[in-house]
């Protein structure tokens, strides 16, 4: 026999002298033992290509870095501007120095490559 209670819903509850959750209804005395003790669970997820708002004046900063060792994949321009991206992902962000251009694009720094 299935017991339905008023919308269907069980909420979450503890029995502390068991140690245990179950979800019971508000309405009436059912419940029922809960098959994980996690009620709730947020996860944050982060866009790999969030806007980092780059304008064209970017490169007209005098406090980045340029580098000559990276090639533009959109002109075929070889210098290029860079900072680090504020985050843990340890990314480099270059912009092309070519005004008419602007593109940007990130490189991935790993472990190997910072022991070099």
């Amino acid at each position: 026999m299935l017991l339905r209670c008023s919308n269907n819903l069980l909420y979450p509850k503890e029995n502390r002298l068991e140690k245990k959750l179950y979800y019971a209804c508000r309405n009436c005395a059912y419940q029922q033992e809960a098959s994980s003790p996690c009620v709730y669970v947020n996860e944050i997820k982060q866009s790999l290509t969030a806007n980092l708002n780059i304008s064209r004046d970017t490169t007209l900063d005098p406090a980045l870095k340029r580098t000559k060792a990276v090639r533009c994949h959109k002109c075929g321009n070889d210098e290029a501007c860079f900072f680090a991206r504020s985050d843990e992902r340890m990314e480099l962000v270059f912009v092309c120095t070519n005004t008419d251009c602007a593109a940007h694009w990130t490189q991935t720094q790993t472990k190997e490559d910072l022991g070099k």
